[in-house]
């Protein structure tokens, strides 16, 4: 079954590879036709997906329309050829796999669990090829069960076993004063044993003494009957206690399997039938089972691949906030100084930015300076600039820069000394809220720490003790 869930994906992806393969050549690497399969299913991709990823990629790299477009391609294209692959070659090697045998076992053979072992569960399907109807059925195949000889081997062990536990604590058999330890199963827990006395009010079946009410000795003879399914025999000893109807087919092949299971308990394995009159026995290898396992597994490590594409990006994209937030207060302080010193606002924008090591502000900064030299609008080109910062900051800076040029502000200069002091504030915040995020990674390590100290510190205690 599993074998061909496998082989779906197989033809539709060779399939569509030979659909695609003339529309989609551009996109093909070399001779691999699954970069083809790859431009189709991005041609069909949602508008709402593309948005996202075109949205995710702008965040991290600066760029012009057609740039970002092209990296979008390439990110989707990149993106389906890593699942192609990954989905293609797990179908391949499950349905490779699917045509290897498993080992060589004959599963109507079953081994019988030995004497004192814990029965076995075999899963097997009855098929009844006159109704056409299939029933699960579990076998319970039970240890193995002694033959005579063996038998009586194993009770004259549980008599040695009884002798050496039935005193208890007494000291001797002929003044028993404790209670007797009565065993109820032989030292390998295969044979059961029963016990019966002589006296119950003196000695119990369960070893308990009662020796409150007897004024002289008395003889009691207890009696352990050891026996198997088949097999029986009999130990004694003597003490002496001191004061102190209607079937259907399925019904019939689950009687006739269960006859055999305990006709069978002498052997060391169970030989299953194929076929009980119109009932087919079938019994399930788990190779479906290892053929699905195999699939699941490869799907899995297909999609690592594209889980770490997201993340790097969304990685990049907490880098750049992360230094944006830090370039801030530089930026704003330089600029501010250029355009006290009598620049004006574009020179002072590009020479505020020529020493800048923020390379996601530098780019962002050029970018907008270029835009404004090809003929837009310095108050649009830093409105804009202020978007693509994403940042409440740089949106607010570049709000008061475009109201400047588009009304005139004679306040200017100091507007901008009273954003360096906020921008130092803000600054200061951001600090403190890494130091506290720090702080937390370091909280699990430094309790497990602690908790080790406190093990080595504690331990010699509770040993001595």
């Amino acid at each position: 079954m599993v074998r061909y869930i496998a082989i779906g994906p197989v033809l539709i992806i060779t399939l569509l590879a030979l659909i695609s393969r003339k529309n989609y050549s551009k996109y093909k690497k070399g001779a691999d036709p699954l970069w083809c399969v790859s431009g189709f299913l991005h041609h069909r991709t949602p508008p709402g997906i593309k948005n996202r990823v075109r949205n995710m990629i702008r965040k991290t790299n600066v760029l012009n329309v057609s740039s970002l477009e092209e990296s979008v391609d390439e990110f989707l294209l990149k993106l389906y050829h890593m699942l192609l692959v990954g989905i293609y070659t797990a179908s391949i090697i499950t349905v490779g796999v699917s045509f290897v045998p498993m080992a060589e076992k004959n599963l109507y053979v079953i081994k019988r669990p030995e004497a004192g072992e814990s029965s076995v569960y075999v899963d097997m399907q009855l098929m009844d090829t006159a109704d056409k109807k299939s029933e699960n059925f579990s076998l319970e195949v039970s240890p193995k069960e002694y033959t005579d000889e063996e038998f009586e081997e194993a009770s004259n062990a549980a008599k040695a076993y009884i002798e050496s536990k039935i005193l208890g604590t007494n000291a001797s058999d002929d003044r028993i004063t404790e209670n007797l330890i009565l065993p109820v199963r032989d030292e390998n827990g295969v044979l059961r044993i029963s016990w019966s006395s002589s006296e119950p009010d003196v000695i119990s079946t369960y070893g308990e003494v009662s020796n409150e009410k007897i004024d002289s000795p008395v003889t009691v003879t207890l009696v352990a009957d050891i026996k198997d399914d088949n097999h029986s025999d009999t130990y004694s000893k003597d003490v002496s206690v001191v004061s102190d109807t209607n079937m259907t087919s399925s019904e019939k092949a689950k009687a006739s399997i269960l006859f055999i299971e305990e006709d069978s308990r002498t052997d060391k394995e169970l030989v299953l039938p194929h076929e009980i009159e119109d009932v087919n026995v079938v019994r399930d290898s788990g190779k479906e089972r290892r053929d699905l396992s195999i699939l699941f597994l490869g799907l899995i490590i297909c999609i690592i691949p594209c889980y770490k594409m997201f993340r790097e990006l969304r990685e990049a994209e907490e880098k750049k906030k992360d230094e944006l937030e830090d370039a801030y207060y530089g930026f704003v302080n330089r600029l501010t100084i250029y355009i006290g010193a009598g620049l004006s606002l574009r020179d002072a924008m590009k020479r505020a930015v020529e020493k800048e090591k923020c390379s996601y502000l530098k780019n962002e900064v050029v970018f907008s300076l270029n835009k404004i030299a090809s003929g837009i609008s310095e108050s649009s080109a830093y409105m804009e600039l202020g978007h693509s910062l994403e940042s409440q900051e740089y949106m607010r800076l570049m709000s008061l820069l475009s109201q400047n040029l588009t009304y005139g502000n004679s306040n200017l200069i100091r507007l901008l000394d009273s954003e360096v002091q906020q921008s130092f504030f803000i600054k200061r915040e951001h600090i403190k809220k890494r130091g506290e995020k720090a702080s937390e990674k370091l909280l699990l390590p430094t309790s497990i720490l602690l908790i080790i100290v406190i093990v080595i510190v504690m331990y010699p205690a509770f040993t001595a003790m």
